[in-house]
């Protein structure tokens, strides 16, 4: 993108740069749904945006029940952007209660209940994945025109919100970026793996910190707890040389000299 573009998006409010996106990708979005036979949808209430963005959680792509009657359906742009219709139903007397959400918030550090100036503010918290289009089995049975256009839209969408914080949820999240997006695209993504016997993974985006972290609906990488110590391990060895983020590779030395220094000098016995 070039710089010229860069800076009038920088000069729009949030909520114009979203009405562009939704008038831009609805109507292409309705065009494959109806080709594909195809659902899509989307996640937290967009045109509840605010003009700062902490975190934005990244799902792979919606799921469908085994039996359901797949139809392809059609929005408004206006309409996409108040997200998901049962959005307010994750939560049940002040609990979350939907176990991808509730999960992803725990490993950011907070327990089920509703953090509305925070973790749950939807100003400043956004939900999305990487595809709108639904399937059954992620992305192993959605088309590939659905995974190109769908990563396409979701990367125009972080072009335009900047968030502070971008969490992968699960599905290999980098190498699919690195597989369906653009070169163009490509160029402002970085990513690398910390462990070795772990997929968990460190990047930036556009500059800013990424996470490839586990899918709160399956197996959690070593523990309960782990995922939220590996976030905040990496936020505590983040810094700045010259103004500019360290370079990847010196930042996954720091976690992993840090992990070595525990297994060499804390014991525990009894």
């Amino acid at each position: 993108m070039s710089t010229k573009i860069i800076v009038a998006k920088m000069e729009k409010t949030k909520q114009e740069l979203l009405k562009e996106w939704s008038e831009l990708w609805v109507p292409k979005l309705n065009e494959l749904s109806k080709d594909f036979n195809n659902p899509y949808y989307t996640q937290s209430p967009l045109d509840a945006v605010e003009e700062n963005i902490d975190v934005m959680f990244v799902g792979i792509n919606p799921g469908e029940p085994k039996d359901c009657n797949r139809q392809p359906n059609f929005y408004t742009p206006e309409q996409f952007l108040k997200g998901n219709p049962s959005w307010e139903e994750r939560f049940k007397d002040g609990k979350n209660v939907w176990k991808f959400t509730c999960g992803a918030r725990f490993f950011m550090g907070y327990d089920a209940q509703r953090h509305s100036e925070t973790i749950d503010n939807d100003g400043r918290v956004v939900w999305t994945n990487l595809s709108p289009f639904s399937s059954k089995n992620g992305f192993s049975d959605l088309p590939k025109k659905l995974k190109e256009e769908g990563i396409s839209c979701f990367i125009d969408l972080l072009e335009r919100l900047q968030p502070q914080k971008v969490v992968f949820l699960g599905g290999d999240a980098f190498t699919l970026l690195d597989k369906y997006a653009s070169e163009d695209i490509k160029r402002n993504i970085e990513h690398t793996k910390v462990f070795d016997n772990l997929p968990l993974e460190i990047g930036r985006v556009y500059g800013r910190p990424a996470y490839y972290i586990s899918h709160p609906s399956r197996k959690w990488a070593v523990s309960n707890s782990f995922v939220s110590v590996f976030i905040y391990l990496r936020d505590l060895c983040d810094n700045y040389e010259k103004g500019k983020p360290i370079e990847l590779s010196k930042l996954r030395a720091k976690m992993r000299k840090e992990v070595l220094l525990w297994q060499e000098r804390i014991r525990i016995e009894g």
